[in-house]
């Protein structure tokens, strides 16, 4: 594997981890996605009804499964990049990065259902994309090395970071 774009560079990493620090806010980075992929499939049941949530537990698990996303659209995009560059075949991540432009749909569709009626409500569309997300996410997960898993949830939590300022300000 060649080596990360700069935004995803140790350096970056090392910088916003400082700004972090400096601001007195703790976030705990994983490391490897094993734990995490529990977290995700956990997420989807809850977010599915599957298992018994409160709303606020539900509400988390959205939020988990839009990080999950994020996460995945650093990491498809920037193997896209990779491949293009080194004058691979991209087209699987190019699916990956449409999967992730369905789910972020679906997922945009049930947080409205909750604005709207106050409860979490996943339509069959919006089951597939969001189950789909999960299990993809766990595939392009397992086959990447832990150093790029993590600087793409750096980089992920960096923008969301980025946007909730950005939105404060406004």
């Amino acid at each position: 594997m060649s080596r990360p774009p700069a935004h995803l560079s140790r350096l970056a990493v090392q910088r916003a981890h400082t700004k972090l620090k400096q601001r007195n806010t703790s976030h705990a980075i994983p490391t490897d996605y094993a734990p995490v992929e529990i977290t995700e499939r956990t997420a989807l049941m809850g977010l599915l009804g599957e298992i018994t949530a409160t709303h606020d537990d539900q509400a988390d698990y959205w939020n988990h499964l839009a990080e999950c996303r994020n996460v995945l659209m650093f990491g498809a995009g920037h193997m896209r990049e990779q491949f293009k560059r080194d004058g691979g075949d991209p087209s699987v991540y190019i699916q990956i990065l449409k999967l992730c432009d369905e789910a972020k749909t679906a997922m945009i569709a049930v947080k409205r259902r909750e604005e709207k009626t106050g409860k979490f409500g996943v339509s069959g569309d919006d089951r597939a994309a969001i189950i789909g997300l999960v299990e993809t996410s766990s595939e392009f997960w397992r086959k990447q090395p832990a150093w790029f898993f993590r600087d793409c949830v750096n980089a992920a939590r960096k923008m969301h970071t980025t946007i909730n300022n950005g939105r404060k300000v406004a």
